[in-house]
């Protein structure tokens, strides 16, 4: 159990002000039947020039959107609901969000990972690919290499 001791209030130690958001990105409902399955981290994305994991070799620039196929790769069975993973930036040129959803479907406002501009970053996400098993993922601003690992889906 984790307990933490306070030498002096959090308010002493604390000024400013912060704006928060809140995305929701999901539930789990009593009963659904799914199962969480871990996988061994496979990475089935990679833009940098130097590889060809995924189809694409150029950083995604500003406004851009591109698909990712989840299922059937990297262990990711193909009637998987959702996928667990990591978005790896690298390569910024600019701090940015990404947006990941089925592709095929309209891009929602809701953030899945955000990033300053340094040299990698990484954040945890959980995906539902569309029926044809990908999602798409959109850059907001400036320019990355990106990176996708699968490390779970849910069946």
């Amino acid at each position: 159990m984790a307990h933490r001791v306070e030498t002096e209030p959090l308010a002493r130690r604390l000024a400013g002000s912060v704006s928060v958001t809140i995305d929701v990105a999901g539930y789990y409902r009593s009963g659904s039947g799914t199962s969480f399955v871990p996988l061994t981290p496979v990475r089935v994305l990679d833009t940098r020039p130097t590889t060809t994991i995924g189809g694409y070799s150029t950083p995604f620039g500003p406004g851009t959107s591109r698909a990712a196929q989840l299922r059937g790769r990297g262990g990711v069975p193909t009637g998987a609901l959702a996928v667990t993973g990591n978005l790896v930036t690298q390569n910024t040129t600019a701090a940015s969000q990404l947006v990941a959803w089925p592709a095929g479907t309209s891009r929602p406002v809701a953030t899945s990972a955000m990033f300053p501009t340094s040299a990698a970053n990484a954040g945890a996400v959980t995906m539902r690919p569309a029926s044809s098993g990908s999602v798409a993922v959109h850059n907001q601003t400036g320019s990355t290499d990106l990176m996708v690992d699968v490390t779970g889906c849910f069946t």
